[in-house]
């Protein structure tokens, strides 16, 4: 079972043919646009969804007792939607898995234990801001090698207000080489000794190697970033288990030096959430107690897949982690405007918003001071499309 956020009509169209309706009309296209959606993929128990829903459905496109089918509802919000379901346990199979499904979606806060006793607290954004201790990376790289110079960095990046500070010693742009683990090491362990102490300052590795992640977590790291989802060292998930450390799980296709050599999906938003269930579940099976997702912009994806998953980056609230988004700078936003990395600050912005209206939690950035102050302004604004699918219609 799925809900749907952020679809355009080409969105829309497609999981229409999907479910068998091969030339949709522009009023049905509309109507997935606009209103409520959950795909059904099994049948569990239609005939007491239909009683009890049968002054909220809409549409029902497909066969929901033979295979897939998209219920379309009148629902305000999410909120009410779950109160109409009740809080029992009646209802069936189905009434149960949408009960939890909304649950999911609709959380919004969590707390997040860190190793020796900290807490990191997500009930509402934080930033994350990036300091690269390499000499190649694409937007900063050799700019902060000299441990002095990256911790420098990365006080001012907490002074402007960044609650993270995310430390990576080998760059993962695309065709990036990788670096050894005595390498990566020999770079951050200078810069965590000079940062672990400062009061209020969550540190972040930017690791894949369960051997790098240990030595920074026993240094005293708070919690460790995996570009590759425990596809490229799944020892890791015990390191973050014994050390107690929250684990940031994000999507990839493919390795860094490969992973923009013509990346493709066949249904790019079920794929990318089938990912981040299946490791997050092998994190879970090694003992890991706290994850964060990230769907990976810019890793294994074409601008057309990056800005979908901007689009749509609400849909992942169902899998019931916080989520982390990394649009700083990035190259889809240089092949839609021209600008270099240097320029490409508007363009961050515009997609840590979009990110806030979808209900990510935490944001990388390199621009933390530029970043925080738009933040700012647009909670003050309030965000009236907080809950996404379920804000449309009445």
């Amino acid at each position: 079972m799925r809900l749907f956020s952020g679809l355009n009509a080409a969105d829309a169209r497609r999981e229409l043919i999907r479910v068998g309706r091969n030339a949709p009309s522009p009023e049905e296209v509309e109507r997935l646009r606009r209103w409520a959606t959950v795909k059904v993929t099994a049948p569990l128990g239609w005939g007491p969804f239909v009683a009890a829903f049968r002054d909220e459905i809409l549409d029902v496109v497909g066969d929901p007792e033979r295979g897939s089918a998209l219920v379309v509802f009148r629902a305000g919000n999410a909120a009410a939607l779950a109160e109409r379901l009740g809080a029992g346990s009646g209802g069936g199979p189905l009434l149960g898995d949408l009960r939890a499904l909304i649950a999911r979606y609709l959380r919004d806060g969590w707390r997040l234990t860190l190793p020796g006793g900290g807490v990191l607290v997500l009930d509402r954004p934080v930033l994350m801001g990036v300091v690269n201790v390499t000499p190649d990376s694409f937007s900063d790289g050799g700019r902060f090698l000299d441990p002095e110079r990256a911790a420098s960095q990365a006080l001012a990046l907490h002074e402007a207000g960044a609650a993270i500070v995310d430390l990576g010693a080998e760059s993962t742009r695309p065709g990036a080489e990788a670096v050894p683990a005595e390498a990566e090491w020999a770079r951050l362990e200078p810069v965590l000794e000079r940062l672990v102490d400062v009061p209020g300052l969550v540190l972040s590795v930017d690791t894949y190697k369960a051997d790098v992640a240990r030595r920074c977590l026993e240094r005293g790291a708070h919690l460790v970033n995996d570009i590759s989802g425990l596809t490229l060292d799944p020892e890791l998930a015990d390191v973050a288990a014994e050390h107690g450390s929250p684990l940031v799980l994000m999507h990839i296709q493919g390795r860094p030096r490969t992973m923009q050599e013509q990346p493709c999906y066949d249904d790019l938003m079920a794929e990318v959430m089938a990912f981040l269930e299946r490791q997050g579940e092998a994190a879970r099976r090694a003992g890991v107690a706290q994850l964060v997702f990230d769907p990976g912009i810019g890793f294994g994806k074409t601008l057309d897949h990056n800005l979908e998953l901007l689009r749509r980056l609400g849909e992942l609230r169902a899998l019931g982690v916080p989520l982390l988004l990394g649009p700083s700078r990035k190259s889809f936003i240089g092949k839609m405007t021209g600008a270099g990395p240097a320029e490409r600050l508007p363009g961050t912005i515009a997609a840590v918003l979009q990110g806030m209206r979808a209900g990510a939690r935490v944001f990388r950035v390199h621009d933390v001071a530029e970043v925080h102050q738009a933040m700012r302004v647009w909670a003050a604004m309030g965000d009236g499309a907080k809950n996404g699918i379920f804000m449309q219609g009445r």
